[in-house]
């Protein structure tokens, strides 16, 4: 009697000429450069159709950002190698795939424990409802660990001082300054975060690279500095572009920490939000932890206002918080310090009523079409 077993048949990668555990680790970083170039294509023109579509004027992005675009580009890589070495790591770990018998695991849905009625249950629960199951799974972890990672680095001042502040450099953020942090901290918050995310839900080589890729073109796109009807990831997340801006503005520092998909986070925190805030992907955490701040309104303008905007430097988190609190205080002829706040006349939406406002979360401040502070005149 023969008591051999078949080795098992490898998967054959997806392209030819190179392994699908070397290609998850090189579509991500394909993908940021060649989605965060098309942006920045959008950036460097001076079409004027496309102004109403910039959530800040293009001459901000050198007068208001306290770091180069070559250093943005160096860190960027440095972060991209990191993530790069730590793949490499663990793909090492991992064994080589198989082909699998598709055909005894959806007979093995229709077993019990799960005793699926009929062939056609077991096969869209095979080959559609658990690829999506474990998606979500990872999608839930990944914002979960970065909503609480970024928290921390706000909360704590020597993170802060030392790690985060570098990103927050970037008051106007664009595409290609998405990864750009302290090394440490992309390692911590992003490379980590996800690889662990890939772990837990237990996604194949093929679901990860997908995962990858997703993950990676969502952060560019809240990065963009683009407010696009059009564009699918801001169109189905209510955690876009104009929400992550707000965090990157002096007053919206201490809120929006959301990231890359859900926002109920930032809701007030207590044991029965800190368990549902692995639904932060549509501003989940946010809106669970009371860190939410609404993002601008978009409805067409109807009246002027008075747009008190803090230009100050918001990487030192004192310093924050008193220009904070001036721009609280000031008159409304908007009377601050000229090397703080400027001044200038914007149309907005029509103001909330105080009920809209009250439900909006935590702050008494309102924030214009472009982001940012507003006092009506």
């Amino acid at each position: 009697m023969d008591t051999t077993t078949a080795t098992p048949e490898l998967r054959p990668p997806l392209l030819p000429f190179i392994s699908d555990k070397h290609l998850s680790l090189a579509l991500p970083i394909i993908a940021y450069w060649l989605y965060s170039g098309f942006f920045h294509f959008l950036d460097c023109r001076s079409w004027s159709w496309l102004d109403k579509y910039r959530i800040h004027p293009a001459e901000e992005v050198t007068k208001r950002n306290r770091v180069t675009r070559w250093e943005v580009v160096r860190d960027v890589l440095v972060q991209q190698l990191g993530q790069v070495i730590l793949g490499f790591v663990i793909m090492t770990m991992e064994p080589d795939e198989t082909v699998q018998d598709h055909a005894a695991a959806i007979a093995a849905l229709r077993a019990p424990p799960y005793n699926l009625p009929n062939l056609a249950s077991a096969e869209v629960v095979y080959w559609f409802a658990l690829p999506v199951l474990r998606q979500v799974i990872a999608v839930f972890i990944l914002d979960a660990w970065e909503y609480w990672i970024h928290r921390l680095m706000h909360v704590n001042k020597f993170l802060y001082r030392h790690l985060h502040s570098r990103h927050h450099r970037l008051y106007v953020p664009y595409a290609f300054g998405a990864l750009y942090n302290h090394p440490l901290e992309g390692f911590f918050l992003d490379t980590v975060g996800t690889a662990i995310a890939m772990k837990v839900s237990k996604l194949t080589l093929r679901e990860a690279m997908f995962f990858f890729v997703f993950a990676t073109m969502k952060t560019v796109d809240d990065h963009c500095g683009w407010n696009f009807p059009w564009d699918p990831l801001q169109f189905l997340f209510s955690n876009n572009s104009v929400y992550h801006d707000v965090h990157h503005q002096t007053y919206g520092i201490k809120a929006n920490f959301s990231q890359p998909f859900f926002t109920f986070c930032n809701f007030p925190l207590s044991l029965t939000s800190f368990i549902r805030s692995f639904a932060n992907r549509f501003s989940v955490g946010d809106r669970l932890a009371g860190t939410y701040m609404a993002p601008p309104s978009h409805v067409q303008p109807t009246k002027e206002h008075i747009v008190i905007q803090s230009l100050g430097n918001s990487a030192n988190e004192e310093g924050s918080r008193k220009r904070r609190k001036s721009i609280a205080s000031a008159k409304e002829n908007g009377a601050s310090s000229p090397k703080q706040t400027a001044v200038e006349v914007h149309p907005i939406a029509t103001p909330a009523s105080p009920k809209s406002r009250k439900s909006a979360g935590p702050t008494t401040n309102r924030i214009g079409s472009r982001g940012i502070l507003v006092v009506e005149k």
